[in-house]
């Protein structure tokens, strides 16, 4: 009965964290891409291209463990959340690390630059600082990555991303 009970707990935390995000937080995905081109550049950030874990940081996205864990630990497909390469797997998947800087979002969400609204600028420094420093200013290059993505239509990117279907759940 235990191994029940350890499975429904993180999955209720899942489906609160997704209701959360429909509800509260609503990063478009044009903002996904262009965090993805701040963080690795415009020319990495196609669909297909994965990235690598260095350093304990994965993935298009430069996520680290603490981030996935603050996220909730979402997995691809049937891993177990405790399995060696859980995180690994998660930061290099296309939808598992977006759902995990989705959930990351719906927890941290905030005016990290106080101009009245929470906006792709917040949502970028949340993921560069961590929700309790995102008010520290980004480096010249990350703003100049994100301006230059969100300014190439209103609401785009350079790049349209296609989505690339794979399941993930919250292990258990």
């Amino acid at each position: 009965m235990a191994t029940s009970i350890s499975a429904i707990v993180p999955f209720s935390w899942f489906l609160f964290a997704m209701v959360s995000a429909q509800g509260i937080v609503d990063i478009p995905s044009s903002c996904i891409q262009c965090l993805c081109e701040a963080v690795s550049g415009p020319l990495s950030c196609v669909p297909g291209h994965f990235g690598s874990c260095q350093d304990g940081v994965c993935g298009l996205y430069s996520i680290t463990r603490p981030y996935w864990e603050h996220a909730g630990e979402l997995t691809v497909g049937l891993n177990d959340q405790n399995s060696k390469n859980a995180f690994e797997n998660c930061a290099l998947d296309p939808t598992c690390s977006v759902a995990t800087i989705r959930s990351y979002m719906v927890r941290f969400q905030q005016d990290c630059n106080n101009d009245g609204k929470v906006d792709c600028h917040d949502f970028t420094a949340i993921h560069f600082h961590g929700g309790y420093s995102c008010n520290r200013s980004l480096s010249e290059s990350v703003t100049t990555g994100l301006n230059k993505c969100l300014g190439a239509s209103p609401g785009q990117s350079n790049i349209t991303p296609t989505p690339i279907p794979v399941d993930f759940k919250l292990g258990g």
